[in-house]
């Protein structure tokens, strides 16, 4: 009775399967990623070594090997329905918390990157859909530095993260031309989260207390003139943040602020060369950051014993980034790259406390494929800081990637 039965469920299993391999699969997955192995040396001590975001000590130096930067995702595609594709993406990298163990450094905390589905509508020339999940904020346009870990500014808001959010997006085709439209609602960063090294939320952050989400929109025009593609766009956010009842330290309580920001982006791209650049400007944008809080103006309250503090504004800052890029061989084989940045918050504020009047780079690079997946790179930076203790960097950054 039992061998017929194992027989009886072994012709059911194997009959399963190679009906399903006669069938067209309803959803298809298409798994991509890296593995890399990235090495930066410093000639001084920095504040968050890993992303280079400023320095602070003249008298220290070291280096970092690390594969944090490694990412595995996967591509979702179900089938199509009278015009309407359904896709999502999963990524994640490690970069998230490191283990609490003396061997941190190689046992990093896996960080989500993307979770989000994509709901899209063709009609004719013109294309529109929603997509909620998490991704790139719609302000940041997706364009980015040519350095091999782009960090350095992030105390004050280079706008480059990936949200939480519902976006809807609008596109007309003119030939080979598009014009692309995108809204989004995000979950509103502080940059200086109550809820880090948690679980769950203990409270709600100011961004939640506000009862406000982060609206941005973008609006963004890709160009292909004979061997030219162009890119160029606008974008902004805005929302608030509630800080009637923050507590941390001598820091009590504090005022609605304002989250502001505008950005413009170019990029002009030949077989030969590639000049991109973008510029930013807005209010407590350090929502992008990496947890210092530090575009809030604080005041004393008046006749606090002990002397307290209010958050009563959010510090202006402005900043850019641009990059040009040769290919001797007409193609990505073999790239340099030449670039600068700068972070710029308003010193001169009122009450504001700023981490430093100006943060400022220059960049050298050179990468080389050797074949497709396999990518190696080095780049020299010169990161300058401008505090009330002026400190320049030198840097040296190495890449090794195997993609897939």
């Amino acid at each position: 009775m039992n061998r017929l039965l194992l027989i009886t469920l072994s012709i059911f299993f194997i009959t399963s399967f190679l009906y399903a391999e006669e069938e067209k699969p309803s959803i298809q997955f298409k798994p991509y990623g890296y593995i890399e192995l990235y090495g930066i040396a410093s000639d001084t001590g920095m504040v968050g070594p890993e992303l280079l975001i400023y320095s602070k000590d003249k008298t220290k130096e070291g280096f970092i090997f690390n594969a944090r930067n490694s990412r595995f995702g996967t591509k979702i595609t179900l089938p199509s329905v009278k015009n309407v594709t359904l896709n999502a993406t999963m990524e994640i990298d490690f970069f998230g918390t490191m283990a609490d163990s003396g061997m941190s450094e190689s046992r990093p905390m896996p960080r989500l990157r993307h979770a989000f589905f994509d709901i899209k509508k063709t009609i004719g020339e013109h294309y529109f859909g929603v997509i909620g999940g998490q991704t790139w904020s719609v302000a940041s346009m997706t364009l980015f530095p040519s350095m091999i870990n782009p960090g350095v500014g992030w105390a004050m808001g280079n706008p480059w993260q990936r949200l939480p959010q519902i976006q809807l997006y609008y596109g007309k085709k003119f030939g080979k031309h598009v014009l692309n439209f995108k809204f989004s609602a995000n979950e509103p960063m502080t940059g200086s989260s109550l809820n880090r090294g948690k679980l769950l939320s203990s409270d709600y952050d100011a961004g939640g207390s506000s009862m406000m989400p982060l609206l941005e929109s973008s609006l963004t025009f890709d160009a292909v003139l004979k061997k030219f593609k162009i890119f160029a766009g606008v974008s902004g956010s805005y929302g608030k943040e509630d800080y009637s009842d923050y507590s941390n330290g001598s820091v009590i309580g504090g005022k609605t602020v304002d989250v502001q920001m505008f950005s413009g982006a170019l990029k002009v791209e030949h077989p030969y060369f590639a000049i991109l650049g973008k510029y930013y400007m807005g209010k407590n944008i350090d929502i992008y950051g990496v947890g210092f809080g530090s575009a809030l103006a604080k005041e004393l309250k008046e006749g606090s014993d002990p002397a307290t503090y209010e958050i009563v504004d959010s510090v202006p800052t402005k900043g850019f980034f641009v990059d040009l890029s040769v290919f001797p061989f007409g193609d990505k084989t073999l790239q340099f790259v030449f670039g600068m940045g700068m972070d710029d918050p308003d010193e001169d504020f009122d009450n504001a406390t700023v981490a430093y009047n100006k943060n400022s780079y220059y960049l050298g690079a050179i990468y080389y494929t050797f074949v497709e997946q396999f990518k190696v790179g080095v780049n020299y930076m010169r990161v300058m800081k401008e505090a009330s203790d002026d400190i320049d960097s030198n840097h040296i950054l190495l890449l090794l990637r195997f993609s897939f």
